[in-house]
């Protein structure tokens, strides 16, 4: 009895003793001491290039929270961050890349290209693999849908509100979100789905997002860090972690990037259980989206625009588009819009 009660001490001090040494090698070693020890010890680099590279380390550590303004990012052009397109039935598409200052006014405008050059019976708002820090950007831009005042978001104890006008874009809006949509554009779709009844699609944002406030550096350099959380609308109705697509569509994120791309491409690999003849709902899908030159001459010629030519139909069948998320996107719209005819 005295062996195994002695054994049994032994075995829980060995595990004490093993538990501390894990927790010791667990710890993290001061970074001011390992530093110096690199500086003194580690040939061959300077301070700077150390100093350079602890940096580099901590932006990429908490890089959603974190950024260094460069010169690149201010001079970045927001006109470059939208791609549009027109598919069938007149449903309006505009990819949004990144929400970067002065990002309004272009947006603004391919709206308006979109609508004098076809009748529009909605728009598909892509934010996938969308960002951006510019929070006040992302407002503007919601802005122009809304035709009265009412809040929209609040940043801190300061209350943003839209404007009253005459000439906002009142049409149907389907958003496409994943989970790499991010900082101002996240907020974009939030404002409209909540406060325009977006229809959301694809998948949820990873995280929050949060206001960003930015520090002036000795080098004349600004940091952004993440402070507050973003609240949508009036205090207390909702917050951005409560946001959720309406129709899900769980793509595997390499897929929705070449998706992108030409989105009635057949990947190898498709997700199982979200098959891709959607569009076969409604019939006419085109194999390249139209820009604003063909729409131009297709009216000048009094083409239709809901369709292939007639040698093209009888020639090739048409084809599906295979981005399940802008599939259900335009189905809706179609679906919308053929319900709204009859009633």
């Amino acid at each position: 009895m005295k062996r195994l009660l002695c054994i049994a001490t032994l075995t829980g001090a060995m595990a004490f003793s093993t538990g501390a040494r894990a927790a010791e090698t667990n710890s993290l070693p001061v970074l001011s001491e390992v530093m110096t020890i690199l500086k003194t010890n580690l040939t061959g680099l300077s301070d700077g290039q150390l100093e350079k590279a602890a940096m580099a380390g901590l932006l990429e550590q908490f890089s959603e929270r974190v950024s260094l303004v460069t010169n690149e990012t201010a001079a970045a052009k927001p006109e470059k961050n939208f791609k549009t397109a027109v598919y069938d039935h007149g449903c309006g598409y505009i990819r949004v890349a990144s929400l970067d200052p002065g990002a309004a006014q272009p947006f603004r405008e391919a709206c308006h290209r979109l609508a004098r050059t076809n009748k529009l019976t909605g728009l598909i708002i892509d934010l996938r693999f969308s960002s951006g820090r510019d929070y006040d950007e992302a407002v503007a831009v919601a802005d122009l849908f809304f035709s009265n005042a009412q809040v929209l978001m609040r940043r801190g104890d300061t209350v943003v509100r839209s404007t009253e006008k005459s000439d906002a874009i009142s049409l149907p809006l389907v958003l496409l979100v994943n989970s790499k949509t991010s900082g101002a554009a996240e907020v974009l779709a939030a404002i409209l789905h909540e406060n325009k009844s977006a229809l959301a699609i694809g998948s949820a944002p990873a995280r929050p997002s949060r206001f960003y406030k930015e520090f002036t550096l000795s080098t004349g350099q600004k940091l952004r860090v993440a402070t507050e959380a973003v609240d949508i609308g009036a205090p207390g109705e909702i917050s951005l972690k409560a946001i959720e697509p309406d129709i899900t569509a769980p793509v595997r994120l390499d897929d929705e990037k070449a998706y992108l791309e030409d989105p009635y491409q057949v990947l190898a690999q498709n997700a199982p259980a979200l098959p891709a003849a959607s569009t076969n709902l409604f019939p006419g899908v085109r194999r390249h989206p139209l820009n604003e030159a063909e729409l131009v001459r297709m009216q000048k010629e009094g083409m239709s625009l809901d369709g292939e030519t007639v040698s093209a139909s009888k020639d090739r069948p048409k084809p599906v588009i295979m981005d399940p998320a802008l599939a259900r996107g335009i189905d809706f719209l179609k679906g919308l819009a053929v319900v709204q005819n009859r009633f």
